[in-house]
């Protein structure tokens, strides 16, 4: 199956899209406001992430099984935590 882009972003603007464009630029000047004061959290233990954008199907819960018997077996820790 061929992905295309929708036919509504090549047709011309209305009126609610040009009266909310100004609101869009003050939403993103804000987010960009926010995310730049954010500082990234460093953890103090050691963690894995095991994860991307799909949801169901894609394996993430066999991989964390497997990767707590490593652990486990290989004693790197007595108490593996998962975070879900």
């Amino acid at each position: 199956m061929k992905l295309t882009s929708p036919d509504f972003w090549y047709q011309e603007q209305g009126i609610l899209s040009r009266i909310l464009t100004p609101l869009a630029y003050i939403y993103d000047y804000g987010s960009q406001i926010t995310q730049n004061r954010q500082k990234p959290y460093v953890s103090n233990i050691p963690v894995i992430c095991v994860g991307n954008i799909t949801v169901g199907g894609s394996g993430k819960t066999p991989v964390v099984q497997s990767l707590i018997e490593i652990i486990k077996d290989q004693k790197f820790c007595q108490n593996p935590c998962i975070l879900s």
